[in-house]
């Protein structure tokens, strides 16, 4: 492949790459616009902890989010808050 060759390839490819940033990101306006991720966010995990206790969860569980931890770790956190709470009634 001649070096004109590699730049137009490489021209191509961005072009490309464009355009599928041009439709991701209509794509996450429409999804944004519709809420359509609240379905994703489990936020069932603090609901069914009592209402004076959600936000500290929540606050603990992005936290832990935010921090890098994994959506199993996550979900192991979150079961365990359940769990504390059920044991100190």
């Amino acid at each position: 492949m001649s070096a004109e060759e590699r730049v137009s390839c490489l021209r191509k490819l961005e072009q490309a790459d464009a355009v599928a940033t041009v439709a991701r990101t209509s794509v996450l306006g429409v999804f944004a616009a519709g809420q359509d991720y609240a379905d994703d966010g489990d936020y069932s995990w603090t609901d069914k902890l009592p209402e004076d206790s959600r936000r500290a969860a929540d606050e603990i569980l992005l936290g832990a989010a935010a921090s890098g931890l994994e959506l199993a770790d996550l979900a192991g956190l979150a079961a365990a808050a359940g769990q504390a709470r059920h044991r100190s009634r």
